[in-house]
């Protein structure tokens, strides 16, 4: 057990050196003076003579927690001395009767009235009070203290504990860079023994002291550093990626004594980051790589889609264009042929009139089919790209004005009028020819499905400064809405005979759509059935 040195001994002598001078009747009656040297003391002081007390203070009533004096005085010393002190008493008391001298310091357990026990240091003598020998014993409580040390002893042990067990290196160096103590973890990790890591300077450690440097000026700054990234030496001479984080170890004066760490070791952290990383950049590579050949199926699959509309296109193509050949060319020339061979057979009975009308029947025949063969003629350049296309500025009026011409006998024989509202100055930039191909179509389909005595109108707007918009207006019979999506399409076959009769191949919409997309426009219909139909396309402006 600790020994504590008593830092009132001196005072303990004097007392026992100056009751040492009083006798027995001194002490009975001079009770001022007794009081005066013992009764303000704050340790506690008792008499005692053959184990009995004949004198305590009031910080011996205090110290074991009794009510009074009364409680402690005339009882047995041994009531208040724990049993493990029995033996030590009986001989100091001995002791200290046969030699006349101060007993040592020593620790002494009380039991206190509520049967708690107090710690003291305890130190006696004996005193002669005329012919009796007592003796004068001084205590001083330790208690607090003593379960302080205990806490304190406990604490460190625990702390010791902490710091050995802990799964992260916990260091101490001087600001010399010696280090005063570090844990098994640090030990395993930098791949020392303690005493090895003691006999070696910090700086040491670091594969580049320089960090070790930036660390201190940081530390002597803030006073602490955080999860700073250094590089360390092994024995084995790998290195170590750790994590530092320490604070600064300052005396009550401020002054530097060392610092206080923890090395957190990163190295497989870090190196497992490496190959994340470097998965994620080959994922990432993986991932541009399948979305670039995703982007080329993608493209195959569109060029093959293309390719598969086209082919179908084609064949719808193939498809109109063995249409027309059996069905759509073949009447005409097989009227023709029929009105041939009637005047052959019967031409000299004829009268003169029959004879002109037969005849009027041949040329509608054959302009028929001279307009269905050049549509025929200018749909094929223009599926094998060998169409001309020159656009220039033109005036629309002049151009419409030549479609009418090349048309009023047919529009004569139903007495139809067509009336041109186009005005004199719009110019538009197209391709002539194609243009002119558009404009005789549709007044041509107008011809057909108008009843005799009907209207076609032939109108123009500019839509806005780059588009100019025609419309062909009929006052003919209308078009199915059902009908009116398929007008456009190649493989549909819409075959409406017109109002007298007449037949078409339906090529002729086709042509116009195409050859007005050529020209940078949209063609469009509405009709009403009973009321008419109006065709409107656009095309661009010129100068």
């Amino acid at each position: 057990m600790t020994k504590i040195k008593l830092h009132n001994q001196k005072n303990h002598d004097n007392l026992s050196n100056s009751i040492d001078l009083i006798n027995e009747e001194h002490f009975i009656k001079n009770n001022t003076l007794f009081k005066l040297l013992v009764e303000l003391s704050p340790d506690p002081i008792a008499i005692h003579k053959d184990n009995v007390f004949v004198y305590v203070n009031d910080a011996c009533v205090d110290l074991v927690k009794a009510k009074s004096k009364n409680d402690i005085i005339g009882k047995l010393i041994t009531n208040i001395i724990h049993s493990d002190n029995h033996k030590e008493l009986l001989l100091r008391t001995k002791k200290a009767i046969r030699t006349n001298s101060i007993m040592p310091i020593t620790e002494m357990q009380f039991i206190c009235f509520d049967g708690s026990i107090k710690i003291a240091e305890v130190t006696s003598r004996a005193i002669k009070i005329g012919n009796n020998n007592y003796i004068l014993a001084i205590a001083h409580d330790i208690s607090n203290r003593k379960k302080a040390l205990e806490e304190l002893v406990k604490n460190e042990e625990k702390y010791r504990n902490i710091f050995e067990q802990s799964r992260e290196c916990i260091y101490l160096t001087r600001p010399d860079g010696s280090i005063i103590d570090i844990n098994g973890t640090g030990c395993k990790i930098l791949g020392r023994t303690k005493e090895e890591l003691k006999d070696i300077n910090v700086y040491d450690l670091y594969v580049d002291p320089k960090q070790r440097k930036e660390a201190i000026k940081i530390l002597e700054t803030n006073g602490f550093i955080k999860d700073v990234e250094i590089l360390l030496k092994r024995k084995d001479k790998t290195n170590i990626i750790c994590l530092d984080t320490a604070v600064t170890w300052r005396d009550i004066n401020g002054q530097t004594i060392g610092y206080i760490g923890i090395l957190q070791d990163i190295t497989q952290k870090k190196k497992i980051e490496t190959e994340k990383e470097k998965l994620i950049s080959d994922l990432k590579k993986s991932k541009e790589a399948l979305e670039k050949e995703t982007l080329k199926v993608k493209k195959l699959n569109s060029n093959l889609l293309d390719s598969q509309n086209e082919l179908k296109e084609h064949i719808a193509t193939k498809d109109k264009f063995f249409s027309i050949i059996s069905h759509d060319l073949r009447g005409p020339i097989s009227a023709f042929l029929n009105l041939t061979d009637l005047l052959l057979s019967e031409m000299e009975e004829m009268s003169w009139k029959e004879l002109k009308e037969t005849m009027k029947m041949m040329h509608s025949s054959a302009l028929g089919v001279n307009r269905l063969l050049n549509n025929l003629l200018q749909w094929s350049r223009l599926q094998r790209g060998k169409l001309d296309f020159t656009p220039a500025n033109y005036n629309l009026k002049f151009i419409i004005d030549n479609g009418i011409d090349i048309l009023k006998s047919s529009a004569r024989d139903k007495s139809i009028n067509i009336i041109n509202l186009v005005a004199d100055d719009i110019i538009v930039y197209a391709d002539s020819n194609m243009l002119d191909l558009v404009i005789r179509n549709l007044i041509s389909n107008s011809i057909k499905f108008t009843n005799e005595g009907g209207t076609i109108t032939i109108s123009s707007s500019k839509k806005n400064k780059k588009l100019i918009i025609v419309s062909i207006t009929d006052t003919g019979i209308g078009i199915e809405p059902k009908n009116l999506e398929k007008l456009f399409r190649i493989d549909e076959k819409i075959t409406t005979e017109g109002t007298k009769g007449e037949l078409g191949s339906g090529l002729g919409l086709i042509l116009c759509k195409e050859f007005v997309e050529k020209n940078g426009g949209k063609i469009s219909v509405k009709s009403s059935i009973g009321k008419g139909t109006t065709f409107t396309f656009s095309i661009p402006s010129g100068a």
